[in-house]
């Protein structure tokens, strides 16, 4: 759908514009709703309390290009790089490599849904290496010795999502239904070289439930590292100073 572009920045007050929200409508929605729900997203992600006190600072602190979402404003690219807008069409049972975002991404589900492992907690990078064929493809970080949670989520269809830079999740559809998505974005991912054998584990067993689940039925579900397991494939109970049992956030 082509990369943003400055005449997509002059009026913030009507961002995102209409003719890329028109590609996602349908007979329940309209492009005011969607422009409503992309802002939401944005401003709950970064923790703004409005659109118009967003764009007050981005006028008043244009060269401001630490913070993602006012970078993205004035500039049309997040951590320097350039996004663009992107039709996606996933067929059921396809999988992204896990990857890193080297730069803010914003995903709003038209049909269907997508399905995630995330990895919990504040990304520990933003920075992300060439893999060297000059082509601009990026390596994502080793984290087969990190230990954090990761948890199951679902992008359902009418709603967004925001990924930040430098979150890591490994998106996938269910063996049963598919999605289409619209996607800003940088154009790639920084695919992670070693998925640790948890987190494919983890993929199987949830595209099991997500199959065999009712209409409306949600599911949520952590995965543990092996370091906070219990023999049994459990939490492992811990006692805090006062002697009481404790579970680890």
């Amino acid at each position: 759908m082509g990369w943003l572009d400055a005449s997509q920045l002059k009026k913030l007050e009507e961002w995102p514009p209409e003719e890329i929200l028109a590609a996602a409508l349908t007979d329940e929605t309209s492009t005011q709703h969607l422009q409503q729900g992309a802002r939401n997203a944005l401003l709950g992600k970064y923790g703004y309390e409005s659109w118009d006190f967003l764009i007050a600072r981005t006028r008043d602190k244009k060269n401001e290009t630490s913070d993602e979402l006012i970078e993205l404003l004035t500039t049309g690219k997040s951590n320097q790089r350039q996004l663009q807008w992107t039709l996606m069409d996933c067929a059921p049972g396809c999988q992204f490599r896990l990857h890193a975002h080297p730069n803010i991404e914003l995903v709003y589900c038209l049909e269907g849904a997508l399905h995630e492992i995330r990895m919990e907690g504040l990304p520990f990078t933003t920075s992300f290496d060439s893999d060297g064929s000059g082509e601009g493809v990026l390596i994502g970080p080793s984290v087969t010795q990190l230990q954090r949670p990761w948890t199951f989520g679902t992008l359902q269809q009418g709603t967004w999502l925001v990924n930040e830079v430098g979150s890591i999740h490994k998106s996938f559809t269910a063996s049963n239904c598919g999605c289409k998505l619209l996607v800003l974005w940088g154009g790639s991912h920084a695919n992670i070289p070693e998925e640790p054998s948890m987190i494919s584990e983890a993929v199987r067993s949830m595209d099991e439930k997500v199959c065999a689940c009712h209409a409306g039925e949600s599911i949520t579900e952590t995965f543990l590292p092996a370091s906070e397991r219990n023999e049994s494939g459990g939490v492992k109970r811990k006692l805090n100073e006062g002697g009481e049992e404790s579970v680890p956030e």
